[in-house]
């Protein structure tokens, strides 16, 4: 039987990471529920979002409610950005 001053102990899972570098391009899988410090308002409209950091400038790239159509934006703007610097390497 517990004791009645004992504290409970809460344990809450933390979502993993998802990120990708391109470049100078950071592009992240958050957690918008878990970490929504630093976050554009627009990143915490749903509870997954990603989003890319350039010179400390940060942009969301998209929402969703799961996390792995959030991976899949993920890699198809890394796709995007991989296009781009093969073009300017030409």
């Amino acid at each position: 039987m517990p004791k009645e001053n004992e504290e409970k102990i809460v344990r809450t899972r933390v979502s993993s990471a998802y990120t990708r570098v391109v470049g100078n391009v950071k592009i992240d899988v958050v957690n918008t529920k878990q970490n929504p410090e630093g976050l554009p308002k627009k990143a915490l409209q749903k509870k997954w979002a990603v989003i890319a950091t350039k010179n400390n400038r940060v942009s969301t790239i998209g929402t969703t409610t799961k996390k792995y159509p959030a991976i899949d934006i993920l890699l198809a703007h890394e796709k995007i950005l991989k296009a781009e610097l093969a073009k300017k390497d030409e």
